[in-house]
């Protein structure tokens, strides 16, 4: 083994004027958030609630996400995916054919990598008061199993990247 005296060039890291993380070898990460607005959008817009007696509702967009989503790389190889997100989502829905559509949003926050589905929490209001909105609601609510699915599907992808 080389002593720090000798110099061995194999334990002198040269100066970078690029700063460049050599082979990977250092921790990198890799921002994610873009990617994860993209993919979350594909997999939860148009998600239909069973249709009941005539009352149900469907997600229509994505409409906001913040917090951060990484892929980190350690030693070149060693990859794992960290987020932390806040979603809101758009929903609209009808009770019964001949009724006004009526909007809302489900807010899903600690959708965390180290959360378990069950600590997840949801939050669905409707815009306006009244009977069809209180019907709508609890409808949105029963879609939480199919939310779940699609963002496990999301989870099992961010796990998957590469780069």
């Amino acid at each position: 083994m080389a002593k720090w005296c000798e110099k061995d060039p194999r334990w002198v890291v040269a100066d970078r004027e690029d700063g460049s993380n050599v082979n990977g070898w250092h921790w990198e990460e890799k921002n994610k958030v873009a990617w994860s607005r993209a993919r979350l959008a594909d997999l939860l817009e148009g998600l239909e609630s069973p249709q009941e007696e005539g009352v149900g509702a469907q997600i229509t967009g994505v409409t906001d996400l913040t917090g951060e989503a990484l892929l980190t790389i350690r030693k070149g190889n060693k990859k794992f995916a960290v987020f932390d997100l806040t979603l809101t989502l758009a929903w609209a829905g009808r009770c019964g054919e001949e009724s006004n559509e009526v909007k809302g949003e489900v807010k899903i926050t600690e959708f965390a990598s180290t959360n378990e589905e069950d600590e997840y929490h949801f939050e669905v209001s409707a815009t306006g008061t009244g009977k069809e909105q209180d019907q709508l609601k609890q409808t949105v609510k029963r879609m939480r199993p199919a939310i779940l699915k699609q963002l496990a599907v999301f989870v099992a992808e961010i796990n998957q990247l590469q780069q």
